[in-house]
């Protein structure tokens, strides 16, 4: 028989799960174009390839990903477990329900910044040849 705190504990802990399980992939994504960079740098290829732009933005739009799931982990929890007034509860409860429609839409909208060869962060760091530069191109 299911009671209805169990129904509260798998409401965070599913999300908790979710967000280990994406931590987790961002990191072998990571890993994957550190990989591929080195190969690339050791092929004597200066340009960026399309590949590299895909994996970054992969890692840039994982780390906006597990940060939204972050906080609605946080906002969940403290919707179940903080004694909260009534208006914070409202509040915490229209956050949760923003953050449920911006998980829904992130995937669709990746996927549509890789078809359109841009990234969602317009400024990136890149060190080349040892000199810290700022490189201002769109993935």
């Amino acid at each position: 028989m299911v009671f209805a705190g169990d129904w509260l504990i798998l409401d965070w802990s599913s999300t908790l799960l979710s967000l280990v399980v994406n931590i987790f992939a961002t990191g072998l994504i990571a890993r994957k174009a550190w990989n591929h960079h080195h190969i690339v740098t050791e092929a004597a290829f200066r340009k960026r390839t399309r590949a590299q732009n895909i994996l970054l933005l992969l890692i840039e739009s994982g780390t906006i990903y597990c940060v939204i799931q972050l906080a609605y982990t946080a906002s969940t929890l403290c919707t179940i477990y903080a004694d909260l007034t009534f208006g914070a509860l409202q509040v915490l409860t229209i956050v949760n329900d923003i953050f449920i429609v911006t998980v829904a839409c992130y995937p669709v909208a990746v996927i549509i910044l890789i078809n359109k060869d841009q990234s969602p962060v317009l400024e990136t760091l890149h060190t080349i040849n040892g000199n810290l530069t700022m490189d201002d191109d769109s993935l």
